[in-house]
């Protein structure tokens, strides 16, 4: 190692007092060629220490340490190698880009050949081995410095271990923070329990359609026994599970109207006949609860809309000819009247037969064709034939009132109330006003309600100015 250390000496001094031939020592000369010879010579110098310290290093190291892989040195090589040194001793950063991998030229004088045999210094770091060495071209002369500069850089690949670009890499730990891995844990609380599949709507429609004829029938006893209040709940039940259920619109009407509610009678009749366009007895259902709030022009078109579209409706007939008659529309409610007459069961041919005959006697009209009529029922003993013999003059009120009696007391007040009210309307024809109010208050007296003679009556008292 001193063999080396002293050529180098030597040639340094040689070159410095120009006696080296190989080397001109004039401070001024500037050229790219001698400049290069100088760091050629620097750099030999430079590789043969480096090579006589890995070898006394390997040769001394022990047997418990590993050598450190190449791969390390390597890396951190561009940052361990010392730096260029000109000739006006300033330092040179050699840059990365130009990297020489071949062997400089060997200088003019050569090296002793007695490389291995010093022994290393034990300061030397067993990582020094072998490494490229960057020649770059300087940009001014360098001035003498030391050769045993690169003393520092020995101890860098020290740290190098420190600066490992593995230990900063934090993805791997980010994807391990926010998608942790999936267990069976995990998936089974993401799946949500199973559910009852809904039923396809066909199914579904006739299962409420069942609901609600069950319920209309419950609610049709409930009204037949007397529980009107359950039968409108029921009717209720039924139109919530069909909506377009007309006939529970229609039950639950009627059911109003006996509680006297006519107006939510009224509103239950227009559903079922908007529903059912079709539907004559909702028109007729809600032409008689009009009827009853003294609504007569709407009560009658909704009859004109029962006829239109069931003319054999024959109560409509008679309901609308009724009012037509106390409307003062005589030619009408004769027209109705006659209607029921000609196509009416025999009870209701009967009283359509009366009403004609007092349309026509209110008018002035003649009756002596209707009067022929009657001689054919003379004979009629049973109800109500005995009226007509009445109004011919062969039956006395007395006799009347005697065949109102039955044994059943309801059936006593039906015929009753029919019976006073008709023996009012004759009272009327033979001009006693008295006798005609005596007769209609006596129809009242029944409460049968549901006749049409109880509300006329009640019309012809109002006309009297007995009821307000």
């Amino acid at each position: 190692m001193s063999l080396i250390l002293n050529a180098l000496k030597k040639s340094e001094a040689d070159r410095k007092g120009g006696t080296n031939p190989s080397v001109q020592a004039e401070p001024e000369i500037e050229e790219e060629e001698a400049s290069g010879i100088r760091w050629t010579t620097v750099a030999l110098a430079i590789l043969l220490v480096a090579t006589v310290g890995a070898v006394g290093v390997i040769k001394f190291l022990p047997s418990g340490t590993p050598p450190q892989e190449p791969e390390t040195i390597a890396e951190n090589a561009p940052e361990a190698a010392s730096p260029a040194i000109n000739d006006t001793g300033k330092t040179i950063s050699p840059p990365v880009e130009k990297v020489k991998t071949e062997n400089p030229p060997a200088p003019e004088k050569p090296a002793e050949p007695e490389i291995e045999e010093p022994k290393p210094e034990p300061v030397v770091s067993a990582t020094t081995a072998p490494r490229v060495v960057t020649v770059t071209e300087p940009e001014k002369k360098p001035e003498p410095q030391p050769v045993e500069k690169p003393a520092p850089v020995i101890t860098k690949p020290a740290e190098a271990p420190v600066i490992a670009p593995i230990a900063e890499q934090p993805e791997p730990i980010e994807k391990e923070k926010t998608l942790p891995p999936i267990t069976a844990e995990s998936v089974i609380a993401k799946i949500a329990p199973p559910r009852k599949p809904p039923l396809p709507d066909s199914v579904a429609r006739a299962a409420d359609l069942d609901a609600a004829r069950l319920y209309l029938k419950r609610a049709e006893a409930y009204e037949e026994s007397g529980q009107t209040d359950l039968a409108i709940e029921a009717y209720g039940r039924a139109i919530e599970n069909d909506e377009n259920f007309a006939e529970a619109y229609f039950g639950r009407g009627w059911a109003h109207e006996a509680m006297k509610a006519h107006e939510s009678a009224i509103r239950d009749f227009t559903r079922a006949a908007a529903i059912r366009p079709a539907f004559s007895e909702a028109f007729y259902a809600r032409a008689w609860a009009n009827e009853q709030i003294g609504n007569t022009k709407q009560a009658i078109l909704d009859y004109g809309a029962t006829l239109r579209l069931q003319p054999d409706h024959l109560n409509a007939s008679l309901s609308r000819g009724i009012l037509q008659f106390y409307a003062g529309e005589m030619g009408k409610a004769g027209e109705d009247f006659q209607n029921v007459q000609n196509k009416g069961t025999k009870d209701l041919s009967d009283f359509g037969l009366l009403w004609l005959y007092l349309s026509r006697a209110r008018s002035n009209s003649d009756i002596t064709s209707l009067k022929t009529s009657f001689a054919g029922m003379e004979t009629q003993t049973e109800w109500p034939g005995i009226l007509f013999r009445a109004f011919i003059g062969t039956a006395s009120p007395e006799q009347v009132i005697n065949a109102m009696n039955t044994t059943d007391s309801l059936t006593t007040r039906k015929r009753q109330c029919v019976g006073f009210f008709f023996l009012g309307q004759l009272r009327l024809i033979q001009g006693n006003v008295e006798g005609a109010r005596k007769y209609f208050t006596r129809a009242l007296e029944t409460k049968i309600t549901s006749y049409r003679q109880y509300w006329a009556a009640k019309i012809e008292l109002q006309r009297m100015g007995s009821l307000q």
